[in-house]
C-alpha cells in the first residue's frame, strides 16, 4: 500500500495480493484516524460480501473466487469500536468475462451483486480516497448481526 495525505483527503493505493480491511485498518493506526468516509474502485479474485437477513437476524456472507472481480464500487466509513479500527465498507462487483449476456440482463432486470465487505484481496490494485472528518463517532453492536451502528459520542 502506498499513500499520500492532504488535509483531511487521504489517496491511498492497495496493490495485487494485499487484503482490503487489514491495510485499511493499517492505514488508520498510522494516521490516527478516528472517523473517515471511504470510496474507491479496484479488483479481487478472492471476496466475501455479506448481508444481513433483518427478518431472521441471520447473517450470510457468499465467497466470490478464482474469478477475477472489478470493484465497481466500494462506499463506507472507517471508525473506531472499542480502541481499534472498524470499517463499515459496502461493494458493487461485476465480472466482465459474462460480457454483453451480464450486461443486458442486468438493464433488464435491475440485478447487481453487492454487499457489505467481509474481506477482499486485491487482485491487480484497488484506489480509495479517505476523507478524514473531525467528530466523535464510532461504531457499535446493532441488534442485527454483522452490522454495525454509527453512535455519536454525545449518545
Amino acid at each position: 500500500m502506498d499513500y499520500r495525505r492532504t488535509g483531511n483527503t487521504i489517496v491511498a493505493r492497495l496493490d495485487k495480493g494485499e487484503e482490503l480491511l487489514a491495510k485499511l485498518y493499517e492505514l488508520a493506526e498510522a494516521e490516527n484516524i478516528g472517523f473517515a468516509f471511504v470510496d474507491g474502485y479496484g479488483a479481487s479474485r478472492n471476496l466475501c460480501l455479506c448481508y444481513s437477513d433483518t427478518r431472521d437476524k441471520t447473517y450470510y456472507g457468499s465467497d466470490y473466487t478464482d474469478i477475477d472481480f472489478v470493484l465497481t464500487s466500494i462506499k463506507g466509513m472507517l471508525a473506531r469500536k472499542g480502541d481499534n479500527p472498524a470499517a463499515d465498507l459496502y461493494a458493487t462487483i461485476a465480472n466482465p468475462s459474462y460480457g454483453r449476456e451480464m450486461v443486458a440482463f442486468v438493464s433488464i432486470n435491475g440485478f447487481a451483486v453487492g454487499g457489505k465487505i467481509h474481506s477482499a484481496v486485491i487482485s491487480t490494485h484497488c484506489v480509495l480516497r479517505l476523507d478524514v472528518v473531525d467528530i466523535d463517532a464510532s461504531l457499535a453492536e446493532s441488534e442485527f448481526p454483522g452490522v454495525d451502528k454509527l453512535v455519536f459520542g454525545e449518545e
